[in-house]
C-alpha cells in the first residue's frame, strides 16, 4: 500500500507515492502491503494485509471524523511468522512532498522564556522549496515530547494546508528533506529498536491529519474543535476553573493555618479550585529537594488534622481541592526506593536521575515495569480518594533519556522509553476509571510533554513554567492555541496584580499563584473584578479564536473569541510597547446582517452597528498607556 494522493483545499500536496509507514532503519524498506483486504465499520476504514517481504501482517485502521476533516491513522503490526522480526524504528508516517506547494511549519515547544519576543510554541515556518539538505525537530534530549517541538506540524499555502500530529509522550523526530521529486517528510519514534516475536504484535503511534481551507487560524479553529468533541476526556460545562495555587508565592514552606487563611481570600474572589503545590507530603524539606517523593503520605507536621480535612474545609468555602505530585520521580533515600531498588529505570546499570540543587537525586521510575504500573495505579487512587482530591497537578521535572535499558523490567534494552510510555496511558486509563471526576493537570516543568497521548488523558495543560511576565504568557498562550484546546492553555498572574496582568492570562484556563493576604483591598477587588470578566469569557474559549493582529503589529495584540453560538464575539486587546496608541482590527466571522451591540466596560455609552459595518471599517482600539488592555463585546441583537 502506498499513500498517492492527499489533497486539501483542492491542493495536491503528493509529488509521488510513498509507502505509508516504515519498520526498519531504511524508513522505506519491507513496506510494501500486499494481499490487503478492506471493510467499512461506521466511519473507520479497516485494512488488513501481509508486508512483504517480512511475511509479518499490519492492520490499518483510519477513524474519519468528516465535519472536521480530521483522519487518525492507527497500525498494529503482528507477527504470524515463526521467526523474529527486527524492528529499527516506528515511523507513523511518510511523505513525498511536492515542493511548490507552500510551507513546512514546526511549533516550539515549552520554554522557561526569560527573553523576548520568547521562544516557546513559536511557529517556525521554512518554504518546502528552500528545506534544502533537510530538517529536524523531535523530542528534548531527555525523552520529553515537547521539549524542544510539539510533535505537530503544518504544510501551509494560501487558501488552505494541512495539519498533523502524532499521537505520543515520548520519543520521536522528523526529518522532512528535499529529493529529486520534491521533500520527503518521515515522522515517528526516534531511537527505537524492538524484537518482534512470533505471536507478538506492536502498535504505531497513531497519527492524526486534518485538511483546512482558509489561513492557519482557520485550519487550528477546526483542530481545536475536534479535539475537544472527539480526542480529550469531556468537560464541566464551567470549565476552566479559576484557580488559586500556592507555589509561586509560598514555594514548599506551607502549613494548614496560613494556607486556609489564604483560601478565605481566594473564595472571597471567586476562586473554583485550591491547589496545594509541591510540599503538603511526608519529608520534604528545603534543604533536600527531592526528599520525600514517591512516598506520598501527608505531612501532619504541617496539616494536623489531615489533608482530608483540609479539603473539606476547601469545599465549605465553595472551591474544590487539588494536590500536586510527581508519581515518575522518587527520593532515592526514600521507603520506596528503599524497598524495591529493582523499580528504579536504569541505563547502563546507572539509575537514571536528576540531582537536585542540594545534591540529592531524584530517580525515574520505570512503567515499563508491571509492578510499578500496579503500584502507581493504586497509589495514586489512594492518594485521589484519602485526601479528597478533585485536581491532581501532575508533573513529570525529570525525564528518561533514551529509556531504561533493563530486561528483567519486561521490556527489552532498546524499547525502554516506548514501554514506559505506553506504561504511563495504562496509569491514566486505571485512574481515570477509578476516579472519573478526578481533573488532571499535565504539567511537565511547563509545557514539556504536551502532545495528543497526554491530551487523551487530562484536562489542561500548564504550558510554562515562565508565567512571570504578562507578555510572554500572551506569546505562548498564541502559538500553543495552534495546537491546544484553549481550556488546556494554563497560566497564573503572580505578583503583579493589575487589570491587564490578570487578562493577559485570560486566553486559556486561568488562576493565581500569589500571597493573597498581603494584597491591598483595591487589588483585591481588580482581581474580584478579572474574575467576573473571566468566568463570562470562559464561555467563549470553546468556539473560534481569530489573532488579529500580525508581524506589523509587534506592540499590539489583539485576540478575537467567537462564542460557540457562532454569533457573539468577545475582543480583547493590549498594548505593550511603543508609540502606537489606536489600532483598527477587522473581526471575522460576523454575520453582515445582523445588528451587535458593541459594549465597552467602564463606558458610558454602548453601540449599536450591524456587522457589514463591522466588518468593513473595523473595530478602533484606544489605548493611551503601554501595558494596557482593554475588552470589547460584541453581542448579536437578531
Amino acid at each position: 500500500m502506498q499513500l498517492t494522493s492527499l489533497i486539501t483545499a483542492g491542493r495536491e500536496w503528493i509529488a509521488s507515492p510513498t509507502p505509508m509507514f516504515g519498520l526498519l532503519d531504511d524508513t522505506h524498506a519491507g513496506i510494501e502491503l500486499q494481499d490487503a483486504t478492506g471493510v467499512f465499520e461506521g466511519s473507520t476504514y479497516r485494512l488488513r494485509g501481509t508486508l512483504r517481504p517480512t511475511g509479518i501482517t499490519a492492520s490499518i485502521a483510519w477513524n474519519v471524523y468528516e465535519e472536521e476533516s480530521v483522519v487518525v491513522a492507527e497500525i498494529e503490526i503482528v507477527n504470524e511468522t515463526d521467526h523474529a522480526f527486527e524492528i529499527g524504528n516506528l515511523t507513523s508516517l511518510c511523505l513525498n512532498l511536492r515542493e511548490d506547494q507552500g510551507q513546512f511549519g514546526a511549533l516550539a515547544g515549552g520554554r522557561w522564556d526569560e527573553t523576548m519576543p520568547p521562544r516557546g510554541y513559536k511557529l517556525e515556518s521554512t518554504d518546502l522549496d528552500e528545506i534544502g539538505r533537510g530538517k529536524s525537530i523531535g523530542a528534548a534530549e531527555d525523552g520529553r515530547s515537547s521539549g524542544e517541538h510539539v510533535p505537530w506540524f503544518a504544510l501551509m499555502h494560501p487558501g488552505g494546508g494541512l495539519l498533523a500530529s502524532l499521537v505520543w509522550s515520548g520519543r520521536w523526530g522528523l526529518n522532512i528533506s528535499q529529493n529529486i521529486e520534491g521533500c520527503s517528510l518521515a515522522f515517528g519514534i526516534s531511537d527505537f529498536g524492538h524484537r518482534l516475536l512470533p505471536g507478538q504484535k506492536i502498535a504505531l503511534p497513531g497519527v492524526a491529519l486534518a485538511g483546512y481551507a482558509g489561513d492557519l487560524d482557520d485550519g487550528a479553529n477546526a483542530w481545536r474543535k475536534w479535539v475537544a468533541e472527539h480526542w480529550m476526556p469531556s468537560l464541566p460545562d464551567n470549565w476552566p476553573w479559576v484557580q488559586y495555587n500556592h507555589w509561586y508565592a509560598w514555594d514548599g514552606d506551607i502549613d494548614a493555618r496560613r494556607l486556609l487563611n489564604e483560601a478565605h481570600h481566594a473564595a472571597k474572589a471567586g476562586c473554583e479550585v485550591f491547589v496545594i503545590d509541591d510540599g503538603w507530603f511526608r519529608g520534604r524539606r528545603p534543604e533536600s529537594y527531592f526528599a520525600g517523593w514517591g512516598d506520598w503520605v501527608e505531612d501532619r507536621s504541617k496539616f494536623p488534622e489531615g489533608l482530608r480535612a483540609f479539603g473539606a474545609g476547601i469545599r465549605e468555602l465553595g472551591m474544590k481541592f487539588g494536590l500536586w505530585v510527581e508519581p515518575e520521580r522518587a527520593d532515592d533515600n526514600g521507603d520506596l526506593v528503599r524497598e524495591h531498588p529493582d523499580w528504579v529505570a536504569t541505563r547502563q546499570s546507572q539509575p537514571i536521575a536528576r540531582r537536585g540543587p542540594d545534591g540529592d537525586e531524584g530517580v525515574h521510575l520505570c512503567l515499563g515495569n508491571p509492578e510499578v504500573r500496579q503500584w502507581m495505579i493504586a497509589d495514586m487512587i489512594r492518594v485521589v480518594r484519602d485526601y479528597g482530591v478533585d485536581w491532581l497537578k501532575w508533573d513529570y521535572n525529570i525525564g528518561y533519556g533514551l529509556g531504561c535499558d533493563a530486561e528483567d523490567h519486561g521490556h527489552q534494552a532498546r524499547d525502554g522509553h516506548h514501554a514506559h510510555t505506553l506504561g504511563l496511558y495504562v496509569v491514566f486509563e486505571a485512574l481515570r476509571a477509578a476516579c472519573p471526576n478526578l481533573m488532571i493537570e499535565n504539567c511537565a516543568s511547563g509545557g514539556h510533554r504536551v502532545d495528543l497521548g497526554t491530551l487523551r488523558h487530562t484536562h489542561t495543560n500548564w504550558i510554562s513554567d515562565y508565567t512571570h511576565r504578562a507578555a510572554s504568557c500572551r506569546q505562548h498562550v498564541q502559538g500553543a492555541g495552534l495546537f491546544l484546546p484553549l481550556p488546556h492553555l494554563n497560566t497564573w498572574a503572580l505578583a503583579d496584580r493589575s487589570a491587564t496582568e490578570f487578562r493577559s492570562r485570560m486566553g486559556g484556563a486561568f488562576g493565581i499563584s500569589s500571597f493573597m493576604e498581603k494584597w491591598t483591598e483595591d487589588e483585591r477587588a481588580t482581581f474580584s473584578l478579572a474574575v467576573k470578566e473571566y468566568k463570562k469569557l470562559r464561555l467563549y474559549l470553546s468556539g473560534k479564536r481569530f489573532l488579529l493582529t500580525g508581524p506589523l503589529h509587534q506592540d499590539w495584540e489583539v485576540w478575537q473569541f467567537v462564542h460557540p453560538n457562532g454569533r457573539d464575539s468577545a475582543i480583547l486587546a493590549f498594548r505593550e510597547a511603543g508609540r502606537v496608541v489606536e489600532i483598527r482590527v477587522q473581526p471575522r466571522a460576523l454575520s453582515a446582517d445582523t445588528r451587535f451591540l458593541v459594549q465597552r466596560p467602564g463606558s458610558v455609552v454602548d453601540v449599536q452597528q450591524t456587522g457589514s459595518v463591522l466588518n468593513s471599517a473595523g473595530i478602533s482600539m484606544l489605548l493611551t498607556e503601554t501595558q494596557s488592555s482593554e475588552l470589547v463585546w460584541l453581542t448579536a441583537l437578531d
